[in-house]
């Protein structure tokens, strides 16, 4: 279609993640294929501001019309992305709390693992 603008992803395995995660809730109850499709697009297209925005900020001159990896699949997640966590950083700092905090660093692996099996297509742990 004459007009449109030339939105692109500069990696296409990373599209296709997002895709996969899509996908990956057929079937649950109250999904609904083109509710799900617009969320992930707003998402996308939030984060895509958000940068481009950030990046004019500093200088720089972003093209307005790519997807990048965090667009689409949102802050790479790491060991050290979850252990920096506000989240985590209050939970470090309460008394106690053992079993919690060993489930919580369970679920950062697994996490992890997914994330990792994601870039290879390999299942998913659940």
């Amino acid at each position: 279609v004459t007009g449109l603008a030339p939105f692109f992803c500069s990696n296409e395995r990373e599209l296709l993640i997002g895709i996969r995660r899509l996908g990956r809730h057929r079937g649950a109850k109250g999904f609904g294929n083109a509710r799900a499709v617009r969320i992930l697009f707003e998402r996308v297209r939030d984060r895509q501001a958000s940068r481009v925005t950030d990046e004019r900020e500093y200088g720089r001159n972003p093209n307005m019309f790519e997807f990048t990896r965090t667009d689409i699949l949102g802050p790479d997640i790491t060991p050290d992305s979850l252990k920096k966590s506000d989240a985590w950083q209050t939970l470090e700092k309460m008394e106690g709390l053992l079993p919690v905090k060993e489930s919580v660093e369970q679920l950062f692996q697994l996490v992890i693992n997914n994330v990792d099996r994601e870039r290879k297509d390999l299942p998913l742990y659940e």
